[in-house]
């Protein structure tokens, strides 16, 4: 699968059950700058995502190329996840603070 087809899976699981109360942001437990950041910018792209989505028709294809955007974008957040990750040394702390985050953030689009 390559990884234009990961992204907008990521997209798709991730905001598949959407509410208003994902208007709210989630304060961070990340103490590591780069990964605060990245963190920051993958909840923004899913909060665009997300307001495509509920403003699109189901006759609706106009917003087709703003979802393609996204995808892109989406996938240049997991090129730049995988080589921070890669470079990182990152401490035990550090490791359960990333896996919290990422845990907060897909709940709330579950939600």
């Amino acid at each position: 699968m390559n990884k234009f087809n990961i992204a907008v899976l990521i997209l798709f699981l991730a905001c598949g059950d959407t509410s208003q109360d994902s208007k709210k942001k989630i304060s961070s437990t990340i103490t590591n700058p780069i990964f605060l950041g990245m963190f920051i910018e993958y909840q923004g792209i899913l909060d665009e995502y997300e307001a495509i989505m509920r403003n699109m028709d189901s006759d609706d294809f106009s917003k087709i190329s703003n979802i393609e955007s996204i995808a892109k974008r989406v996938s240049g957040w997991i090129d730049k996840w995988e080589k921070e990750i890669k470079e990182a040394d990152l401490s035990h702390e550090e490791k359960i603070e990333i896996i919290n985050e990422y845990e907060r953030i897909s709940r709330k689009y579950r939600n």
